[in-house]
């Protein structure tokens, strides 16, 4: 019987160098430097979602630092010496990698403070690479705080953690960290075509577009679904979208726009046939909600820059589509849209049947499509009166106060009048500046001169002519050099000082505040 010798394609095309990280530019220039110039650090953190490198990078820094082709660190090692032979068969003495899931007590840390009090055997440094670091138990961590600050000069720890926060700030402290970058789509469609040319295998783009969105931004996923679709490839016949899309239980950009395109027209029938026929196919019902909103934003992204429709992960028809969609479908509708496939998708995802409520929410989302928008529904009033009379009514028809005082002359002689129409007429922050910094100086054939205290809003009468301009009167307001009249605020506190003077005088009231001495006048009410 022979040993099986396959190797995985996520094992069998991992990254060897820190030229083949794929989408880590960043984080590829400054370790480079680093090694260039000698910078190395004692302690380095690796984090990010899964399958973007983290492992990989610490295991490519290992044999940076110790590839005996040179008698320093090398960007880029030979992959031939003993050291980085050992290293990437997982046989080191001197590069110990750790699984922090399993290894969580402060035992653990025990023995790894413990043998790094030893020379490597046969390196330039011991390496110790530690997965999952999050999952070290309290104990653990503070047990490693003190070697981890001061190691021995041969001694680099490397860490790597899908999730950052759990690791204490004085652990974070004593090491470099790098946030490894979600792989984007680009990247990993140009990756799964290299390696399907590598496999002789033959694949068209719509498929391997879905396998890269479906890896969701990790190289590992993404080549795991590969291999699952390689698996059904018989040597002959092209692996299609459709097939891809039907082996892993996914939609295609295509079928998600073409179901679109029936929820926009209504063609709700159609659309339950299509979903009904991916579900049964395997398709997962809370993925179809989700494809779906892609598509939305794609064409909303399309709508408002519409140069981006180039940069899409979709093919030329799919491309047309999009920027035809863009073109002919309003943001309010798609923002409309948007939302109850959102709704949906969290009513799928907690509904005892997700296929019964992904039909519900695209019932509901066919029938909203045409529903018209409030500014729709204004523009076909307008367009049906035919009167200027009619139009004047529509568009006053919601405040009386403002009807009358737009169509008829609107005397403005005093500071009060001024306030009273603009709080009136929904402008009540307006008004209250008004009231605090404005003084009245005159008011003229449409021009009304105001006096502004000096700490007054500095864009007080831009936003003045834009209200007047708003409610259709024809009045302009100018800043005038002269002192004017008091302001409101100034009035109204000269006139309660003036009531409460009378006041003072009232034999009753003086009565009243002698039995109460600790009471004072808060408000004079004219009844």
């Amino acid at each position: 019987m022979s040993d099986n010798k396959y190797l995985v394609l996520a094992r069998k095309y991992r990254s060897a160098t820190l030229a083949e990280l794929i989408g880590q530019e960043v984080l590829v220039k400054t370790l480079t430097n680093a090694i260039l110039q000698e910078r190395l650090h004692h302690a380095y953190i690796f984090t990010g979602i899964r399958g973007t490198g983290k492992t990989s990078t610490a295991r490519i820094l290992a044999k940076c630092f110790n590839c005996l082709n040179s008698d320093k660190p090398l960007v880029e090692p030979c992959g031939q010496c003993e050291s980085c032979k050992a290293i990437a068969e997982d046989r080191s003495m001197d590069v110990i990698e750790i699984d922090a899931a399993s290894n969580t007590s402060v035992d653990n840390v025990r023995e790894i403070i413990d043998g790094a009090k030893y020379k490597p055997s046969m390196s330039r440094y011991k390496v110790y690479i530690i997965d999952e670091v999050h999952m070290l138990s309290k104990s653990a961590f503070n047990a490693i705080l003190k070697t981890l600050e001061e190691p021995p000069p041969f001694v680099k720890f490397i860490f790597a953690t899908t999730e950052i926060r759990k690791v204490p700030l004085t652990v974070l402290s004593r090491c470099q960290r790098f946030d490894l970058a979600r792989i984007g789509v680009a990247d990993l469609f140009a990756h799964f075509k290299k390696i399907s040319s590598l496999e002789n295998v033959k694949i068209d783009d719509a498929a391997l577009q879905i396998v890269a969105r479906a890896a969701d931004g990790s190289v590992r996923d993404g080549l795991s679904l590969l291999d699952q679709i390689i698996a059904n490839y018989d040597g002959k016949t092209e692996i299609t979208g459709d097939t891809a899309a039907k082996i892993l239980g996914l939609s295609s950009h295509a079928k998600s726009i073409g179901l679109f395109e029936k929820l926009l027209e209504a063609d709700i029938a159609p659309a339950l046939e299509t979903i009904n026929a991916s579900i049964a196919a395997g398709a997962d019902p809370v993925a179809i909600i989700s494809d779906l909103l892609e598509v939305v934003h794609f064409i909303t992204r399309a709508k408002i820059v519409p140069d981006s429709v180039d940069s899409m992960p979709l093919n030329s028809d799919e491309k047309a589509k999009i920027t035809e969609f863009s073109a002919n479908t309003s943001i309010p509708v798609l923002s409309r849209v948007w939302q109850m496939l959102l709704k949906s998708f969290q009513e799928a995802s907690f509904a005892p049947s997700a296929a019964t409520a992904l039909e519900m929410g695209l019932i509901r989302v066919s029938y909203a499509t045409k529903i018209p928008t409030p500014t729709e529904v204004i523009a076909g009033m307008q367009k049906s009166s035919s009167s200027d009379e009619a139009k004047k009514k529509l568009a006053l028809s919601h405040d009386s106060d403002y009807a009358s005082a737009a169509s008829a002359e609107v005397a403005f002689e005093t500071i009060f009048a001024i306030i009273e129409f603009i709080k009136s007429n929904g402008g009540s922050i307006l008004a209250r500046d008004m009231e605090v910094y404005a003084r009245f100086v005159s008011y003229d054939k449409g021009v009304l001169k105001l006096n502004f205290e000096p700490d007054a809003p500095r864009d007080i009468i831009i936003n003045l002519n834009s209200f007047f301009a708003e409610k259709k009167v024809a009045v302009k307001v100018e800043r005038s050099a002269e002192p004017g009249a008091e302001t409101a605020a100034a009035a109204a506190r000269r006139i309660f000082a003036e009531q409460v003077a009378e006041f003072d005088a009232n034999p009753i009231l003086r009565e009243i505040m002698m039995t109460f001495p600790n009471s004072s006048v808060a408000k004079v009410l004219d009844i």
